[in-house]
C-alpha cells in the first residue's frame, strides 16, 4: 500500500474516533439526566454479572460503559499503528501519549465514581 494511502486511512479512522468521542460527550450527560449514574453498585461488572439484568436505568450506565470501552480500543489500535509506523510515531507520539493519560485519567475516574459512590 502507498504511504498516501496509508496515511489517508490513519487519517480516515482518526477523525471516526473523534466523532465516537463527540457523541459519548452527549452520552455521558444523558446517564445523568435520566438518574442513571449509579445504577450499577460495582466496577467493571454490574450485580457481578457481565450481562446485568435489564433494566433501562441499568443499560443506560451498562452502555455508556461498553461504548467508552469501545472508545478506548479503537483508541489502543489507533496508539499502537502510531507507534509502529516512524513516521506517524515522529509527528504524533507526544499527541498520543498525553492522549493516553487523558484515557487513564478517564478511567480510573469512572471507577472511583462507582466504587466510591461519588
Amino acid at each position: 500500500m502507498e504511504n498516501t494511502e496509508y496515511y489517508r486511512k490513519f487519517a480516515k479512522w482518526n477523525f471516526y474516533l473523534c466523532i465516537l468521542i463527540i457523541l459519548n460527550i452527549f452520552f455521558g450527560p444523558a446517564v445523568r439526566a435520566t438518574s442513571s449514574g449509579l445504577a450499577c453498585p460495582d466496577w467493571p461488572l454490574c450485580y457481578g454479572k457481565v450481562i446485568p439484568p435489564f433494566d433501562f436505568r441499568i443499560w443506560m450506565e451498562v452502555g455508556h460503559r461498553i461504548y467508552s470501552g469501545i472508545i478506548g480500543f479503537v483508541f489502543l489500535f489507533l496508539f499502537f499503528i502510531a507507534l509502529k509506523n516512524k513516521p506517524i510515531r515522529k509527528n504524533f507520539l507526544s499527541l498520543y501519549f498525553t492522549a493516553l493519560l487523558f484515557l487513564i485519567n478517564q478511567v480510573v475516574l469512572g471507577m472511583l465514581t462507582v466504587t466510591k459512590l461519588l
